[in-house]
């Protein structure tokens, strides 16, 4: 799951935690943080056939 907040400077942090895997990035939208983040996370789960 993601976690995304908010900065000083108005962007937005995107971290993510899963199965020992630690992602983070910055954006100046939430849009993006949720897109990146829904893209990152589908990326590290295992392939469901």
């Amino acid at each position: 799951m993601a976690y995304i907040r908010t900065l000083a400077n108005g962007h937005f942090r995107a971290d993510i935690r899963m199965k020992g895997i630690v992602k983070n990035k910055t954006f100046p939208t939430k849009k993006l943080a949720h897109a990146w983040a829904d893209r990152t996370e589908y990326d590290i789960k295992p392939s469901r056939i």
